[in-house]
């Protein structure tokens, strides 16, 4: 493995290739791996979909593309995995997404967590984004089913 390893640095450093081409290589794989297995499942096939997208939903601001969430003027600190999360239940807003897909999920992308974890993590984002104007979660919980979006999605043409 080790040989291998210095066979790959090698090999970027003769190319050219940085550590920025190489995660960004990662992102396409792991897109190309959900690709494969959404194709009997309509919430990844959706997730897909907002991929690169801007979108609007309450007085949130999400920029799919430059990985950033804003509520109102604020930026919020979001990490990758919580993105992941908050797009997969804007893909399917009003719809409930089981537990086991958002871990399956976090997963593709290199998050391999227990389901406590994962609940950690959605109450994480919940916290952070707040509740609408309305005063109404943006999160929703079914017991022991999942979780879903419970405010209207908007894309974007123009950037957020």
């Amino acid at each position: 493995m080790e040989q291998i390893i210095k066979e790959l640095g090698t090999y970027c450093v003769e190319h050219d290739i940085s550590l920025e081409d190489l995660k960004q290589i990662r992102k396409e794989l792991q897109t190309e791996k959900l690709k494969s297995e959404s194709l009997n499942n309509e919430h990844f096939q959706k997730f897909l979909d907002l991929k690169n997208k801007q979108i609007v939903s309450g007085n949130l601001k999400i920029d799919l593309f430059l990985n950033s969430v804003k509520k109102g003027n604020r930026l919020l600190s979001i990490h990758e995995n919580e993105l992941l999360i908050l797009q997969l239940l804007m893909a399917n807003s009003h719809k409930t997404i089981k537990d086991e897909e958002i871990l399956r999920l976090l997963e593709t992308y290199g998050y391999d967590i227990g389901l406590k974890s994962m609940i950690v993590y959605v109450s994480r984002i919940s916290h952070k984004i707040g509740k609408t104007s309305k005063q109404d979660s943006y999160i929703k919980r079914h017991w022991k089913h999942g979780y879903y979006w419970n405010v209207r999605v908007t894309i974007q043409e123009e950037p957020v």
